[in-house]
C-alpha cells in the first residue's frame, strides 16, 4: 500500500463540501488544486469515488444532478466496502440487481429536508424500496437491541454497521415519497405503454 505524505490526510466528502481537484501524473507526482478560495481553518475535501477527469471539467458549474451523475457507479455503499466509513451527504445508491440509481443530500435551507436527485427509476424499482424498508426495519427491531456478544465486533464496527443502517433508512425513506410524487405524474391509460413498469423517470430533483 502507497502512502502519499499529506495527501493521505485529506478526508472524503462530495457536493459543496469538495473544493479540491486532484490529478495524478504516474510515476511523477500528485497535484491537489482548490476549486476556490479555501478560509484559514476550512477542511480540505477530496472525493474517493468521482472521475476526476470528468470532475475537473465541471467544476466550476457543479450541480446537484452533476455531483449525482460522477459518483453514480460507485456510492455509498462502496465507500463503505473500500474504505471502512459511511460518507456524510452527499451519498449516492446504485442497486446493480434492481437498476435503481439516486442520490440525495441536505437541502441548503432551515427546514432541515433532503432533495433526491433520481438517475433511474420506475415502479419496479420503488417497489424494490418499500421492500428493502420493510426489511431494514424488521432488522433494527430485531437485532439493534440484541447484539450478539459472540459475534467478534469491535464497537467500531457495531457503531459503523449502525450509521450505515440508518443513512440506507433515511435514503430510501426519502427517495419513496419522491417516487409517489413522480409516480403521480406516470402518463395515463390512454398513453401508449405497454407495462405500468416501463414508465422511467430519470433526472428528476425534488
Amino acid at each position: 500500500t502507497l502512502m502519499v505524505p499529506f495527501f493521505d490526510m485529506y478526508n472524503h466528502r462530495n457536493g459543496r463540501w469538495l473544493n479540491t481537484v486532484v490529478k495524478v501524473v504516474p510515476q511523477e507526482r500528485f497535484e491537489v488544486k482548490s476549486r476556490h478560495d479555501i478560509a484559514a481553518g476550512e477542511q480540505i475535501f477530496l472525493t474517493y469515488n468521482h472521475c476526476n477527469p470528468c470532475d475537473r471539467l465541471a467544476w466550476d458549474t457543479m450541480t446537484h444532478e452533476d455531483d449525482c451523475w460522477l459518483s453514480s457507479n460507485t456510492g455509498t455503499p462502496e465507500i463503505l466496502q473500500h474504505f471502512g466509513f459511511v460518507e456524510s451527504m452527499p451519498q449516492g445508491f446504485h442497486i446493480y440487481d434492481s437498476e435503481l440509481m439516486f442520490c440525495i443530500d441536505e437541502k441548503q435551507d432551515e427546514d432541515g429536508d433532503f432533495e433526491v436527485v433520481w438517475l433511474h427509476g420506475t415502479e419496479h424499482e420503488y417497489k424494490v424500496l418499500l421492500d428493502e424498508v420493510d426489511r431494514l426495519d424488521m432488522v433494527e427491531e430485531e437485532e439493534r437491541l440484541h447484539r450478539n456478544e459472540s459475534i467478534m465486533q469491535s464497537d467500531y464496527e457495531w457503531d459503523v454497521i449502525w450509521q450505515y443502517h440508518e443513512a440506507l433508512t433515511t435514503a430510501f425513506k426519502k427517495a419513496i415519497q419522491v417516487a409517489e410524487e413522480l409516480l403521480q405524474n406516470q402518463p395515463s391509460e390512454d398513453d401508449e405503454i405497454e407495462d405500468d413498469d416501463d414508465y422511467v423517470w430519470y433526472n428528476d430533483v425534488v
